[in-house]
């Protein structure tokens, strides 16, 4: 079940599919095959999909319709993301829009307003009346986070590329996290993970995972593999040694990035044992398939649901 956006251009059908063929093969994140482009963003999971190459939206129409689609059970920066396509798209090919869900359905010029709007109206109004019910009785349980938690994640990754030509520029070898929704012990809540002493930027969300992989101690005497584990810490418990190894940049507000020249200072600082005492340990290399049941899960970006739809 989908939300659907009409564009039409004057271009004759075939310039036309052609010139959207070209458009869409030259922007990241797409595929374009059979008259359809699909979008992926892989740091941001959202997805979405352009159909220009068949028949027309309206049964027994003369016009070729471009058709826009985005699935309703998703998170509302999805709708985001779109606008951010949409709006270099029909300024590009001078498309006037026309939006099917609502009751007084005509061409109009472009609003990214009126988008964004009517895709939330009609995103909650689906959920309340279709989705929960099915999930409901198929006993699918739903994560839920606030829609600033969700904003913020999809930020963050949305400008991981950005940050790292940034730091490519500077001439900095520092790995830039992906922000994820977590769920421990009932809360839905933020997370990156931290790999050993890794050189990581770090942005200013709940929790960090630091997961010991080469620096996991050993099992039998330092003879066996590493046991190796993940460590939960809320960001405020580690907020003293990241500043003390750590600097902010005015070009990223917020977000924390490692001394250069520091590294083997931050390396004793971590050492080979736990970061806090307040903090979780919970063994294992991947995170989703460790076997404790408090161990916190990530989980996936596209199948989070606002928690206003429901509230």
């Amino acid at each position: 079940m989908s939300f659907d956006l009409i564009m039409r251009s004057r271009l004759e059908k075939d310039h036309l599919v052609k010139s959207l063929e070209r458009w869409f093969s030259e922007r990241p994140h797409y595929e374009v095959e059979n008259g359809q482009a699909f979008y992926e963003n892989e740091d941001t999971a959202v997805h979405f999909i352009f159909e220009f190459g068949g028949e027309p939206y309206f049964e027994g129409s003369d016009e070729h319709d471009v058709v826009f689609l985005l699935n309703y059970n998703r998170p509302s920066p999805f709708v985001l993301q779109a606008a951010d396509e949409l709006d270099p798209l029909i300024d590009a090919f001078g498309f006037t829009v026309m939006d099917p869900q609502l009751e007084e359905a005509d061409l109009r010029p472009w609003s990214r307003e009126a988008f964004v709007s009517s895709y939330l109206d009609h995103a909650e109004k689906s959920f309340r009346t279709v989705f929960s019910k099915a999930y409901a009785d198929e006993g699918i349980a739903v994560t839920y986070a606030p829609s600033a938690l969700l904003t913020k994640v999809w930020q963050w990754n949305n400008g991981k590329a950005r940050l790292r030509d940034w730091l490519s520029d500077q001439g900095r070898d520092v790995f830039v996290p992906t922000a994820a929704i977590i769920s421990h012990r009932g809360e839905t809540t933020s997370a990156i993970v931290w790999t050993d002493d890794v050189p990581t930027a770090m942005p200013a969300f709940d929790y960090v995972l630091h997961f010991r992989y080469e620096m996991a101690p050993r099992k039998f005497f330092g003879l066996g593999p590493r046991r190796r584990s993940y460590e939960l810490l809320p960001r405020t418990e580690i907020l003293a040694l990241l500043q003390k190894h750590y600097s902010t940049r005015s070009e990223f507000p917020g977000v924390l990035f490692p001394n250069e020249d520091d590294s083997a200072a931050l390396r004793d600082a971590i050492g080979f044992d736990r970061l806090s005492d307040n903090s979780q340990i919970f063994y294992g290399d991947k995170l989703n398939l460790i076997s404790d049941p408090d161990a916190p899960r990530t989980i996936a970006f596209d199948e989070v649901i606002d928690r206003e739809f429901i509230e």
